[in-house]
């Protein structure tokens, strides 16, 4: 990274992991996983990519709850933190959040996702990381019935999401003055 003042959050996660990471950095970057061999299986972070470069505006907020329910994205940027701290790469990287085992294990929801990947971040001092997760993930869509109720969470995606106080890293500008 040429000038890591001017690279956004996500580049300079991806530059920690990388210098942290060693062989760990290689398997976030190819993501083992396992054989997916369903019918019509397409590896969720292609599809991302696929719908950024010509979005389907016929329906953008089924659009946006398609994405919003994908692991993928939050499994790649938990794991980068992991392999920016020195820990390892885990196929199931919020499996700490499961509760229960066997049969009667209770795997976390996408809000319980999200809201562990934001307080991660703030821990790892990714304070802009936790801001764009914010914004990205509102915190009104991540209620836990927006996606058991598709009207619903068609209602709340046209709402804005206010944050009381502070964001993430006007909290950290102020630790570091204080300092």
């Amino acid at each position: 990274m040429e000038n890591p003042a001017e690279a956004s959050a996500i580049q300079q996660l991806f530059e920690k992991a990388r210098k942290q990471g060693g062989f760990e950095y290689l398997y976030v970057l190819v993501r083992i996983d396992g054989i997916q061999c369903h019918d019509g299986y397409e590896d969720e972070l292609i599809t991302l990519r696929g719908w950024l470069k010509q979005p389907n505006s016929t329906d953008l907020i089924e659009a946006y709850r398609s994405l919003f329910e994908q692991s993928g994205p939050l499994d790649l940027l938990q794991n980068l933190l992991n392999v920016a701290n020195g820990k390892h790469y885990n196929v199931r990287p919020f499996i700490d959040l499961k509760k229960g085992s066997g049969f009667n294990a209770i795997w976390p929801t996408q809000k319980e996702k999200i809201e562990a990947l934001l307080e991660r971040a703030k821990t790892s001092v990714f304070w802009s990381l936790a801001d764009q997760i914010a914004a990205s993930y509102p915190c009104r869509i991540r209620a836990p019935y927006a996606r058991e109720t598709p009207s619903v969470f068609a209602m709340l995606a046209l709402e804005s999401c206010t944050i009381k106080g502070p964001s993430f890293s006007e909290k950290n500008s102020s630790v570091s003055q204080a300092g």
